[in-house]
């Protein structure tokens, strides 16, 4: 997972937008916001932000890396499981 943070007033966002799509193509997972000139990076606010929004990503990739090493039996049970548990 990658968390980007951005200058709102530069135009980093426009030059960087094929990249963003790209790798968001492939799967990787992006969080990206703009903080504006008078948020600094490094107050400790932000960091806090960072880490927090950094762990809830990293938790989504572990899922999905976990579900994405399973077996297609393992997968079918699971699917088989949850439809009759309905």
């Amino acid at each position: 997972p990658f968390y980007i943070a951005l200058n709102a007033h530069s135009d980093a966002k426009a030059r960087n937008q094929a990249w963003f799509d790209l790798f968001q193509k492939k799967g990787y997972l992006l969080h990206l916001i703009e903080y504006r000139k008078n948020e600094d990076p490094m107050e400790m606010d932000f960091k806090k932000s960072v880490f927090e929004e950094l762990e809830v990503l990293s938790q989504s990739w572990a899922d999905v890396r976990t579900k994405a090493q399973q077996g297609w039996q393992n997968k079918f049970k699971k699917g088989v499981k949850d439809f009759f548990a309905v």
